[in-house]
């Protein structure tokens, strides 16, 4: 995940990237995860509000959609 701002502009997880990789991020129950600043960020990928992905994923994952 890339955080700029406050904002979450980039997901990447395997082969999906944006909100689908956001998505699929959700529904891990383990793991691992190091934060660190960066200079550099990707092309934005992702444009909805944290709050939107947080709520369409709990969705998602409430009616056991798979992304």
């Amino acid at each position: 995940l890339y955080l700029k701002s406050g904002n979450v502009i980039h997901a990447q997880a395997g082969a999906l990237s944006g909100d689908r990789a956001f998505y699929q991020l959700m529904r891990w129950h383990e793991g691992e995860f190091s934060m660190r600043e960066c200079s550099e960020f990707p092309t934005p990928s992702i444009t909805s509000s944290a709050m939107s992905l947080l709520m369409e994923g709990a969705r998602l994952a409430d009616e056991n959609i798979a992304v």
